[in-house]
């Protein structure tokens, strides 16, 4: 439940610098932080440009510790809200070598209903800003590959280029 409003504060606080042009401010993510680019940048309408690096098109639950009685961990929320996300089918199975990222990945993702993935799916059709996708074909962690390829699909329904897909069928996460 990291609040994506942090990002507001961060360019509020680079607004203050006499060195920053605030008006020009893009956000690049790799990752967990992929996944944030994208969603921050369709809630915050002056992020200029995205570049996500082996992104997500959902968002995942938050993982680290347990929920407690009646919590929804969601990696991110939004005004004290934590928002819709898939939840992970025995993520502790990473750690205990049962099964690596991707598998725990792709299982919670087949697990959860069309709705619950609909309402965990980054509103990326709602980004001004023309956004940079980076997906790698051999990617441990989940299939960004994919995920880049339909974040780009959705983008650039109706307003070609928006978004720049870039897949690298070698790659790995890293």
């Amino acid at each position: 439940n990291v609040p994506v409003e942090l990002i507001d504060r961060a360019r509020t606080w680079l607004a203050r610098q006499s060195e920053v042009a605030s008006d020009r401010i893009s956000l690049y993510g790799g990752s967990k932080g992929a996944e944030l680019a994208l969603v921050a940048a369709a809630k915050l309408p002056w992020v200029r440009s995205v570049v996500a690096c082996v992104p997500s098109d959902v968002v995942w639950a938050g993982y680290g510790r347990a929920a407690r009685p009646g919590e929804r961990l969601s990696s991110w929320s939004w005004r004290g809200q934590p928002l819709p996300s898939i939840e992970y089918d025995r993520y502790a199975d990473v750690f205990s070598g049962k099964a690596t990222a991707a598998e725990v990945h792709i299982r919670s993702r087949a697990m959860a209903s069309a709705k619950q993935i609909a309402a965990a799916r980054i509103p990326v059709e709602r980004i001004r800003a023309p956004v940079l996708l980076l997906g790698a074909g051999k990617d441990q962690v989940w299939p960004s590959g994919e995920m880049a390829a339909a974040v780009g699909e959705r983008m650039n329904r109706g307003r070609p280029g928006r978004a720049k897909v870039a897949l690298f069928q070698e790659a790995s996460h890293n």
